[in-house]
């Protein structure tokens, strides 16, 4: 790691370039990291009113960025959109689609491979919830497939003009902390249509941190590096700068890998399982996640659990991070454009509308996304203006600041404990003077109310006495921790690079799962196939449903457990289930019966116990 002085003094321009990330992709990627001014040329834009109709205020090649700025008098719910692909140009893409047998598989063809189905590493809850989603694409908004087809081929005519890499970058200091901020822009994101991800949307914005910090001789260090990553925030998105096992470097410039489709940015190569939450189920997981803690820990006595670390009320997908495709950056195949974005743009500061085509999706993500400044809803996006909350920082200060901080608590607190001496001893003082008053009034009854009186003022001081040495004796704890602290941090100790993260974000290895291309087929199938056969037992059986569709979940779960080697556990969990309601039955039916049983018992326990310890004190005293 190079360290950068203060002096000579360094541009903020050469602070970007000097630590601008690396960015690997995976295979079969399209979009890459661009510039916004020919993105704009090739849009429209077009405002979506409040009662749906849509009205284009400026056609293809009109659109600049100026126009962005313009300011606009839109009712209440209207959204101003850009759009990148013209609906004239659907309707020409389905009937090439149709001679060409479909759109689908383009990844394929720039030689994306799939790994193993998202499905089959899941179980059957998470499926469902799957499959509830897939058919809400039939009822929301969405992005139609062919324009990710449409996009892909616009944004190979404007790279033939000339491809360039680009981010804007920006600079900011907060709180001791230079922040440089790493702004990408990509022309489309075809995650859900490409490869086989949650989403498709037109554009987006990602962006990548580096903080640094300046050290007591005005060194400039880099500290942290901040990568983004759909809708995380916080500590876990950090990774430190000598965090060898999760960040990687080449030289100044952190590695990031890129997510196919989705450009959401990981530390390290492999393949992400991705939970995707749905809002009205965040309730219902935590109460789920207990019962099966209590499953696993009472019920099975520590049996390990099949489905650890996944929330099986979350949509799985996987998301494709290889970095076996192109590379962009210092060193690389392709060497970045930056733009500084000081003083800010005016596309940047005014325009609120979406990058890209309005999906009219109530959940979003079928939306194109708003700029670097604003959230879809126009609202200040946390990543722009708090970007130390964003990441986690806004309670972390920097090396030299922390030294600084724990010194002046350190002699803050040492004041205060001399003082508490101070108070504890003449409170003690007078609690003596107080004590030897009472003592001297036992015994006149005349004295009585003036007793009481001072007994009053007795406990009232105690409790004062008993919550300041209560406080000294806390304040002592604390100073030998900051003690303790300041010690590792003037020898240049730090904590384990990992000790801020909660949620560590691992690629995820293929699961070893028996007869791998019929478990994929079977979990493919399996949740459609039940509802098939739930709704022929409905038609052909419906006075036996409960039983036939208890019977059927059971065969479904025992197929399952085959393909996954999990036979035995499977049927020695149902077996506990069966047994557990039949106890439950039991109850229910003579609950009566249990109640007077247990009252007999408990009575006839209580006389011999009381007995037996009456005989243990006679024969003692006899003794």
């Amino acid at each position: 790691m190079s360290e950068q002085g203060s002096t000579p003094a360094i541009s903020d321009y050469e602070l970007l370039r000097r630590y601008e990330p690396i960015l690997h992709f995976t295979k079969g990627e399209i979009f890459f990291p661009t510039d916004i001014d020919r993105y704009v040329q090739h849009c429209s834009l077009w405002i979506s009113h409040a009662d749906g109709t849509e009205e284009q205020l400026l056609a293809e090649g009109q659109v600049s960025l100026e126009d962005l700025a313009e300011a606009r008098d839109l009712e209440t719910d209207a959204v101003l959109y850009l759009r990148f692909v013209d609906p004239p140009s659907l309707s020409k893409v389905a009937r090439r689609a149709l001679r060409e047998g479909g759109l689908s598989g383009r990844a394929r063809r720039r030689g994306w491979t799939p790994g193993q189905a998202r499905l089959a590493r899941v179980g059957y809850l998470s499926r469902v919830v799957d499959a509830l989603f897939t058919l809400t694409l039939f009822a929301r908004g969405k992005v139609p497939g062919a324009v990710a087809a449409i996009a892909e081929e616009e944004s190979r005519a404007i790279d033939a003009q000339g491809e360039k890499y680009v981010y804007y970058g920006r600079v900011f200091r907060d709180s001791g902390w230079i922040g440089l901020q790493y702004w990408y822009f990509y022309r489309y994101d075809d995650w859900r249509t490409a490869f086989e991800g949650v989403n498709d949307h037109e554009a987006d914005w990602e962006t990548i941190f580096v903080f640094l910090y300046a050290d007591t001789d005005g060194t400039l260090k880099p500290r942290w590096a901040v990568f983004s990553c759909h809708d995380f925030t916080g500590d876990d998105l950090r990774r430190r700068w000598d965090d060898c096992a999760q960040l990687e470097l080449v030289g100044d410039h952190p590695v990031a890998y890129i997510g196919a489709g989705s450009h959401a940015a990981y530390y390290r190569p492999g393949e992400y399982l991705i939970e995707s939450e749905i809002p009205p189920l965040r309730r219902v997981a935590p109460v789920w996640n207990w019962l099966q803690n209590f499953w696993e820990k009472t019920i099975q006595r520590g049996a390990s659990a099949t489905t650890a670390g996944q929330n099986l009320f979350a949509i799985p997908f996987v998301e494709y991070a290889r970095g076996n495709g192109l590379s962009v950056g210092p060193g690389q195949e392709e060497e970045w454009e930056a733009v500084l974005l000081d003083p800010p743009p005016p596309w940047l500061t005014d325009f609120r509308g979406l990058w890209g085509l309005y999906a009219r999706d109530p959940i979003g993500g079928e939306n194109a996304p708003a700029g670097p400044m604003y959230n879809r809803d126009g609202t200040p996006r946390g990543s722009w203006y708090d970007p130390l909350g964003y990441a986690g920082l806004d309670k972390v200060p920097t090396p030299p600041d922390e030294i600084e901080r724990l010194e002046r608590e350190q002699a803050e607190i040492a004041q205060r404990q001399q003082e508490l001496e101070t108070q504890i001893a003449a409170r003690m003082d007078e609690l003596h003077d107080l004590g030897a008053i009472h003592s001297a009034m036992e015994g006149s009854p005349n004295l009585r109310r003036d007793s009481q009186q001072l007994d009053e003022r007795i406990g009232t001081l105690s409790v004062a006495v008993g919550d300041l040495r209560r406080e000294r004796s806390q304040n002592e704890a604390l100073l030998s921790a900051i003690a303790h602290r300041l010690e590792k941090r003037r020898s240049g100790q730090y904590d384990p690079p990992h000790a801020h993260i909660k949620v560590m974000q691992e690629p995820a290895a293929p699961e070893q799962i028996r007869f791998a291309r019929l478990t994929e087929l079977w979990s493919a199938v399996s949740i459609g196939l039940l509802l098939v056969v739930f709704v022929l037992l409905a038609i052909l059986v419906p006075h036996r449903l409960l039983i036939g569709l208890a019977a059927l979940v059971a065969a479904f779960v025992l197929i399952e457990s085959i393909f996954r080697g999990r036979f035995s556990d499977t049927v020695r969990a149902i077996t506990l289930i069966l047994a557990i309601i039949a106890l439950l039955v039991l109850v229910y039916t003579f609950f009566w019966q249990i109640i007077i049983g247990a009252l007999l018992v408990g009575g006839v326990y209580l006389i011999w116990d009381n007995i037996r310890e009456a005989l243990a004190g006679s024969r003692s005293r006899g003794a």
